[in-house]
């Protein structure tokens, strides 16, 4: 938060395990592990294969116990961290093939329940490219790894539908190579399963020519208009990769060949490559200010929309319509040929999105994230502003609070369900204890916040006493 920054939690959802020995999770699940219909044994454990590396070990994402598991997590981890702006699903699919047709995953609940959908064991009658039985085997897992996926992003939405959901999948998921993996990128995209998809465009170079950048160029932007073509209308992100492992486009290159293909949203791989490179970072903050479309309503240019571009616009329009725009045309914001009264409530719009998340949700777990940051501040505005200074003050208190509850998409006037499990029950009077919130909102939090919960716990001892044939 003091940074400015939205924090997403990356886990990995199809591949859980990694080591000689499996954890203590999947030593008590065995049959979670995909199995290769080859068997094929991995060198060091002598076990069959159940991942790209040795001793990797993937989970079939379509088994019951591994749903459960998966869906009790994302709902934990948006529950307990109300800092979290989203959380992304990587590796949610199987390994590579190391041989056959469509060896994943021969385990013992996919036999059963493949056969009993269609009658036949798969491990005798589906793995012979060309036959029904092999289509449906191939449609029966991609569906089995997309509902999976939905699941997962149902159950984050039910905590609060202002985390955003984001999913990895490679953009050439129906070729050759990645058919194994069981990726159905179309139906992610159609089911809605995640609000972001990222696509990976981790390619190397052969050399540094003009002829050799060009390729490397392409390469990328093959990518990217595979990822548009199976993600029709929705928001895709460009996976690339600064691992100086291997020869590849440096960042200024990379970030302009996305472009070319008009997508500006990216995420590199990886951090700690970057920072142990600073020439990376001058490019890349080179890069961002005088290439990237400036962001709509930071009237100021100061990478930040927030309060000050507010006060700015306020002082350029004072009430009376200004046409044209002229010098003042970038407070133009609906582009309207007019600076007036619509405008301004464009800004705010474009201020809440900015400040609480790109779907205008605005719901109680913002405040408590917001509570969890608050600092008194000394009275300067630091260069990085805090995620929750929203009037950019230099501290985070009642204001910002304020200015969150005047935003807020759902009433606010009463907090008190302080763990976020969907139910008021004494739970909530520890979670006070822990993480206390501001529950009778008068911009203090005190005892008379936890005095405000034990009232509303005892409301219906008050009811029984007045109606005991209840």
């Amino acid at each position: 938060n003091k940074n400015g920054i939205r924090l997403h939690a990356w886990c990995e959802t199809g591949y859980l395990d990694f080591g000689t020995n499996p954890s203590a999770l999947l030593a008590a699940n065995p049959g979670w592990v995909v199995k290769n219909i080859d068997q094929t044994p991995d060198p060091q454990t002598g076990q069959p294969v159940t991942g790209d590396l040795d001793n990797q070990r993937f989970v079939n994402l379509g088994n019951p116990g591994v749903r459960t598991l998966l869906n009790s997590y994302f709902t934990e981890m948006a529950t307990k961290y109300v800092g979290l702006e989203g959380l992304q699903a990587d590796y949610h699919f199987f390994p590579l093939a190391p041989s056959g047709a469509a060896p994943w995953s021969y385990d013992d609940w996919a036999r059963g329940a493949y056969q009993a959908q269609f009658g036949v064991d798969p491990q005798t009658f589906a793995n012979t490219a060309g036959t029904t039985y092999h289509a449906n085997w191939l449609s029966w897992n991609r569906d089995n790894v997309t509902q999976a996926l939905v699941q997962i992003g149902n159950a984050t939405r039910a905590v609060s539908p202002g985390i955003r959901l984001s999913s990895v999948a490679f953009a050439d998921w129906n070729s050759a190579f990645h058919r194994s993996k069981m990726i159905d990128l179309p139906s992610w995209g159609t089911t809605n399963a995640s609000d972001m998809y990222f696509f990976m465009a981790y390619f190397t170079i052969s050399g540094t020519s003009p002829s050799q950048i060009a390729a490397g160029v392409t390469a990328i932007q093959n990518d990217v208009d595979r990822a548009k073509t199976a993600l029709p209308g929705k928001r895709v992100i460009a996976g690339l990769a600064n691992l100086t492992s291997a020869l590849r486009l440096n960042v200024t290159q990379q970030l302009d060949a996305v472009r070319g293909r008009g997508v500006e949203d990216f995420a590199w791989f990886e951090a700690n490559t970057m920072i142990a490179n600073p020439s990376m970072l001058t490019m890349l903050n080179t890069w961002v200010t005088t290439v990237a479309t400036k962001q709509l309503g930071d009237l100021n240019n100061d990478g930040y929309l927030d309060r000050r571009d507010i006060n700015l616009f306020d002082t350029v329009f004072t009430g009376t319509p200004i046409t044209p725009p002229g010098a003042n045309a970038r407070y133009d914001l609906n582009a309207d040929n007019t600076i007036d009264a619509t405008d301004r409530v464009e800004l705010l719009r474009l201020f809440n999105r900015a400040a609480f998340g790109e779907d205008g949700v605005v719901d109680a777990r913002d405040l408590r994230a917001l509570n969890l940051a608050r600092t008194p501040g000394n009275g300067t505005v630091p260069t990085i502003l805090n995620r929750w200074d929203l009037n950019a003050d230099g501290k985070v208190d009642d204001a910002d609070a304020q200015i969150l509850r005047d935003a807020a998409t759902v009433n606010l006037s009463l907090l008190i369900d302080i763990n976020s499990d969907g139910s008021f029950d004494i739970e909530d009077i520890y979670a006070q204890l822990l993480n206390p919130a501001d529950v009778n909102r008068d911009g203090v939090i005190d005892a008379l916040d936890s005095n405000e919960l034990v009232a509303h716990f005892r409301v219906p001892e008050a009811d029984q006493t007045a109606s005991p044939q209840r």
